[in-house]
């Protein structure tokens, strides 16, 4: 990282982009302290965290950092569960033994969490019982039992297949309506468009450019053109190819079969997984599998929603 400096208001989401190996995860591990720095300072609340003395990383003493950490919650690229603990002991662990709560209002309050991702039926099971969304909403969870000022979401997405990870986007756009803050890095481009207040575009430890959504997504810097460019042309094969499904209409299998292969359906899925999941309900998408294997995309209604 290279002359990084960041702000995040009280609940602004900031979504963070860019190439793989740009700074993105060390940024958050930074801040979260995971990382240690080597110049400049982290505050949270007006209060310091961390900063540099004559070469030398300083911290407040044990009672303020302990406070200074209850601030934030990060939510992993693959969940980082315990394993051996049951999804309720998962969210509960760490306000009974580290926050030293009242272990009856954790465990009412553990139980709203899970309702309200959808798991309150799976507070005995192991994550080894758990789809990866599920796992991923549990880590969700297990950040918000903590009462954070903010959370901050480590490609939450990027261990999932698009169907589950449609899922971790409804939970984190549902965190954003309550004015949750949030800092996200994620490559889910048309995520970080719609739900995002602030983006920041970063590459080789650098911040590039950052701004408000139509900013950075209009913007003639060319390497965010180029870095953008690369998503909406794969958007544009998967348009071709949905349109394509729908003129052909009943085909037979092995026409279909390769037709698909031609496409990689499979990777135009995933890289435009957002996509999909941001124009779910409204154009009525919907895959499945054909007796022999073969994966199909039928597509109810106007094909020119996509197209927005």
């Amino acid at each position: 990282l290279k002359d990084i400096s960041l702000s995040v208001e009280e609940g602004e989401i900031v979504s963070i982009i860019g190439p793989s190996g740009s700074g993105k995860s060390t940024m958050l591990r930074c801040a979260t302290m995971l990382e240690e720095i080597d110049g400049g300072e982290i505050l949270y609340m007006g209060k310091k965290a961390a900063w540099v003395e004559n070469g030398k990383v300083m911290h407040p003493d044990k009672k303020e950092m302990k406070e200074i950490r209850s601030c934030f919650g990060l939510v992993f690229q693959n969940f980082n569960l315990f394993p051996h603990y049951s999804v309720l002991k998962n969210i509960t662990d760490a306000p009974i033994h580290v926050q030293k709560r009242n272990k009856d209002e954790v465990y009412k309050e553990a139980m709203e969490l899970l309702k309200k991702m959808g798991l309150e039926d799976k507070a005995d099971a192991y994550p080894f019982q758990l789809s990866g969304g599920q796992c991923q909403r549990v880590a969700i969870a297990r950040a918000l039992a903590l009462n954070p000022k903010i959370l901050f979401f480590d490609e939450p997405t990027s261990a999932l297949d698009p169907q589950l990870t449609g899922e971790i986007l409804k939970v984190i756009k549902d965190l954003a309506a309550e004015h949750m803050t949030m800092v996200i890095v994620t490559h889910e481009m048309n995520f970080a468009r719609n739900v995002a207040d602030h983006i920041v575009f970063m590459e080789n430890g650098v911040i590039v450019k950052e701004g408000a959504p139509e900013e950075l997504f209009t913007s003639d810097n060319q390497r965010i053109k180029e870095f953008l460019g690369k998503f909406q042309l794969s958007t544009r094969h998967l348009l071709a190819l949905v349109n394509d499904v729908l003129d052909m209409g009943r085909i037979e299998t092995k026409q279909e079969k390769g037709m698909m292969e031609a496409f990689d359906l499979e990777q135009l899925m995933t890289e435009t997984s957002s996509l999909v999941e941001a124009q779910l309900e409204e154009t009525g998408i919907r895959h499945y599998r054909h007796r022999e294997g073969i994966r199909h995309t039928a597509l109810i209604g106007n094909p020119l929603h996509l197209l927005k």
